[in-house]
């Protein structure tokens, strides 16, 4: 996160190698991203440089500029490879765990609305580091907003109520309710809206933010498996071995080219399959129990199970929600 700082500054023609050294950060962060550096160290740098520039809040405004070029592609794929917001949701929970050691994230799924929540085990008396939590604020704001749109902004935020840059946040979020907390930040999602899917990224961007140096399979891949694993539910997914062999491939050409994209076989499925599930509740003369069969579930317990998992809500709220015109309302807005 600090390279998104870094990128700010040098925009703003800060002299940012000077500054690292002064921090006693390593130049090589700079050029190579994906290094760790000390927490504290980047802190006392980030507050050092938002003074000499002038910046209230830096850590809000350059996650703001930086939107999702903010993620590595190796964070952004499995994102976007979701099939809902809510599965994106506990993707980015488990990415962030896996990163960080010093933060604690999870999701408080015990209400209408679902919570977003994060806090840092550090000190909170060490300069620069509102400027931190702000930024991480965003992140997930950013993650939200891939499959809401770019301008969705939550009725509620957890923010820090240390350090400066409220007035700024209040300016930033104008409809939005900003409560200061002691400890734990995060946002508030409507329930309404987690069902909802990834927004594609657009043709000039979507090179960048998935990584051009990266190995990627035939465009038309997902799309014919997606049409292959349609035509089947019915009767039975096909064996990924047998869905390997319709594709003209090896086993093992088939599964590199799908964790190319950070998919599996079995994940596929499950996307595929919640998606045609989604099409068959909106008709509400079909029963559930006939979606379950159509879908080519043993049962319908174990569609329901499914279902919820990927979208936080049964197949027959689900349909309650959409039948009243409650779900997505809000989304892009």
């Amino acid at each position: 996160m600090v390279s998104t700082i870094m990128d700010m500054l040098a925009d703003l023609g800060a002299p940012v190698i000077p500054g690292l050294v002064a921090a006693r950060l390593p130049k090589a962060i700079a050029d190579e991203r994906s290094g760790y550096v000390p927490f504290n160290r980047a802190c006392v740098w980030i507050d050092r440089e938002a003074r000499a520039q002038g910046i209230d809040n830096v850590g809000l405004r350059a996650a703001l500029k930086a939107g999702s070029s903010a993620f590595a592609p190796g964070v952004l794929r499995p994102i976007l490879n979701s099939a809902t917001l809510y599965g994106a949701l506990h993707t980015w929970a488990e990415l962030v765990r896996s990163e960080s050691s010093h933060t604690s994230i999870w999701l408080d799924d015990s209400s209408e609305d679902l919570h977003l929540r994060f806090n840092s085990t550090f000190s909170q008396d060490v300069p620069g580091q509102s400027d931190w939590i702000w930024l991480a604020s965003v992140l997930h704001l950013t993650v939200v907003r891939l499959f809401l749109g770019d301008q969705w902004l939550p009725e509620k935020m957890l923010v820090p109520f240390y350090g400066t840059g409220l007035k700024t946040a209040q300016e930033l979020f104008p409809t939005t309710r900003l409560v200061p907390h002691a400890t734990v930040t995060g946002i508030t999602i409507p329930r309404a809206l987690l069902c909802a899917g990834p927004k594609p990224p657009s043709a000039d961007t979507a090179e960048t933010e998935m990584g051009p140096d990266l190995p990627r399979p035939p465009a038309t891949l997902e799309e014919s498996l997606t049409d292959l694993i349609t035509s089947y539910l019915p009767d039975g997914v096909p064996r990924v071995e047998e869905a390997a062999e319709i594709s003209g491939m090896t086993l093992r050409t088939f599964q590199r080219r799908l964790a190319a994209r950070s998919l599996n076989y079995k994940q596929l499925v499950s996307n595929v399959r919640f998606e045609q599930a989604r099409t068959l509740l909106e008709q509400p003369d079909l029963p559930v129990g006939e979606v379950s069969r159509q879908l080519g579930y043993s049962s319908p317990v174990h569609f329901t199970r499914a279902f919820r998992n990927m979208a936080g809500m049964s197949p027959r709220q689900y349909r309650s929600k959409k039948s009243g015109g409650s779900l997505l309302t809000h989304v892009g807005g």
